[in-house]
């Protein structure tokens, strides 16, 4: 379970053009497609995502992966989800 979490952030985070809003459809077919929340779940999620300081949809997979797997979750979740823009800050940076 923490691996398929990572693996679905890390290309939700791959391919998340135009801000943690854009993306929120893209969780939500992901969350839904592999039944780890109900909607009216995701729907809170997003909405405490939303109220939480920070990116939205970074906020999003920490919650969700928390919800499906507890801290464990959490962290997998996250690291997918922000590795990709880690990565490109570091290319940028020239190292």
């Amino acid at each position: 379970m923490l691996w398929e979490l990572f693996i679905t952030f890390l290309k939700i985070g791959i391919v998340s053009f135009g801000g943690g809003y854009a993306v929120i459809p893209l969780i939500q077919y992901e969350v839904a497609s592999r039944g780890w929340l109900e909607s009216a779940e995701y729907q809170e999620t997003i909405s405490i995502a939303g109220m939480a300081p920070g990116p939205i949809a970074t906020n999003s997979a920490t919650l969700v992966g928390y919800k499906t797997a507890g801290l464990g979750g959490a962290i997998m979740s996250t690291l997918g989800m922000v590795i990709p823009s880690l990565r490109a800050l570091w290319f940028k940076r020239g190292h």
